[in-house]
């Protein structure tokens, strides 16, 4: 009977020890009693929520993301140009520098190869030269009226051969002016000392302003004085007339012609 006892003692020691290491070597298993992983069939690991069959939601804490840090574009270096482009960039600048208008005086196209000069422009000398074509190629026949009016820096005037026409008050108180010039194979003006006559010398257009001649003789010839020829001549005088003053009286003056008025008149010819 007592070895009865202990045997069944034993027996029940024995199964108590089996339980306790069954229960120690699923304590220490990830895996559930299916085998899969728990949590794994219905989330991720990143801070979702993840399914368990025995206790439902369960929350995982978010792992640490650690964000691949972003390159600032960079930009690629800019070739040097090539000698190809190089001496395109020059030819283009070249075409560009050719193109410009030059400076020169203002002009008016009558549409038919010819041109006046109306004005200054972007002349930019104090001796202007006036061509016998502008740039764009029309033949220079008239200096229009009133072209040079009132210019206070223009010192001296060449007319070119090819002008036929000038109109009124052309060169009216040009106060610098000193001298005009006229091309010897102009068919209709000339000069005298710097002062612009038709060329039969009937007609006398401009007595510079500027003009440091104290006397002037004027033929018996003369039978018209411009508008404004005389506008302003502080250095003349004295002005010697070839005729009498009944040829005198014949003249046609035109307008604002101070200057001769108050130099003193003399006659070759005394009645």
């Amino acid at each position: 009977m007592k070895k009865l006892s202990l045997l069944i003692l034993s027996i029940f020691i024995l199964f108590a020890l089996s339980f306790s290491i069954i229960s120690c070597s699923q304590s220490d298993n990830p895996e559930n009693e299916s085998g899969t992983d728990t949590g794994l069939e219905s989330g991720t690991l990143d801070g979702e929520e993840h399914l368990s069959p025995e206790s439902g939601t369960v929350k995982f804490p978010d792992a640490e993301k650690t964000e691949a840090p972003t390159e600032e574009p960079t930009e690629a270096p800019t070739a040097a140009p090539t000698e190809t482009e190089t001496e395109e960039i020059t030819t283009e600048k070249q075409t560009e520098a050719e193109t410009e208008p030059p400076t020169s005086l203002k002009f008016t196209s009558y549409g038919n190869g010819t041109c006046a000069v109306t004005g200054i422009g972007n002349y930019p000398d104090v001796y202007v030269i006036i061509p016998e074509k502008s740039p764009e190629g029309d033949v220079v026949t008239v200096i229009d009226d009133k072209a040079f009016y009132e210019n206070s820096s223009i010192k001296a005037v060449q007319i070119p051969s090819t002008v036929m026409s000038i109109g009124k008050m052309a060169f009216g108180n040009c106060s610098s002016l000193i001298y005009i010039s006229v091309d010897s194979e102009n068919n209709m003006f000339t000069d005298v000392n710097g002062i612009l006559y038709s060329k039969d010398k009937t007609k006398l257009y401009v007595f510079p302003a500027a003009n440091q001649a104290a006397e002037i003789t004027l033929s018996i010839s003369l039978s018209e004085i411009a508008d404004m020829a005389f506008f302003s001549t502080p250095s003349l005088k004295q002005i010697k007339y070839g005729g009498t003053i009944s040829d005198w009286s014949k003249i046609k003056i035109g307008e604002k012609n101070y200057g001769l008025y108050s130099a003193s008149l003399s006659f070759a010819i005394i009645e």
